[in-house]
């Protein structure tokens, strides 16, 4: 491994919180092993979508199509 991607949870909204995740829409970024842990861990979670295309999931997610895991980074440059 090479490093570590700190990964974020983002929604059209001000703050996620862990109650949200049960009944969330999610948009997956499939870039992270990380991502991928969670949902194979978790099958119940609903997943409409899955990318590695960031913009795409920054359009969904805009619209308030879902909720997505994605890397910290990425928030920080998109804002």
């Amino acid at each position: 491994m090479l490093g570590e991607t700190d990964i974020v949870a983002v929604a059209n909204r001000e703050t996620v919180v862990p109650a949200d995740i049960r009944t969330a829409r999610f948009l997956v970024w499939d870039g992270s092993q990380e991502v991928a842990r969670l949902f194979d861990a978790h099958p119940e979670l609903c997943r409409i979508a899955v990318t590695n295309d960031l913009a795409l999931i920054k359009r969904l997610i805009d619209v308030d199509l879902g909720v997505a895991f994605v890397p910290r980074w990425f928030v920080k440059r998109s804002s």
